[in-house]
């Protein structure tokens, strides 16, 4: 399903969504309502700095895949894992992923 305002969706549709592709929102609100229904276990300031992460840049996007384990679940575009470790104080990583190798390496390491 596409569509250019994510709250026009019905919740009972958007609710049931396996996987997710956000770019760059203006909509604060809007924003608010994705970490919501997409938390993905994280404090709303973590994942609204992964969410500013991953959409930076023109065309990036933060990709959501809830049937991944969870340290796969959240992608800057389809190709670096991007989490926040949290039994660690919070370190970010980015790691880029190759689904055919299985293969992760440690791009950017930033500590809060």
């Amino acid at each position: 399903m596409v569509s250019q305002g994510y709250k026009e969706i019905p919740k009972t549709v958007r609710t049931n969504f396996t996987c997710g592709i956000y770019f760059e929102i203006a909509n604060d609100r809007e924003v608010l309502v994705i970490h919501e229904e997409n938390t993905m276990g994280l404090k709303k300031d973590d994942w609204l700095e992964m969410f500013k992460h991953c959409t930076k840049e023109d065309y990036s996007f933060l990709y959501i895949n809830s049937k991944k384990p969870r340290k796969l679940r959240c992608m800057k575009n389809f190709d670096k894992v991007v989490f926040f470790d949290t039994e660690r104080g919070g370190e970010h990583e980015e790691t880029e992923y190759s689904s055919d190798e299985d293969e992760k390496k440690v791009v950017k390491k930033n500590r809060k």
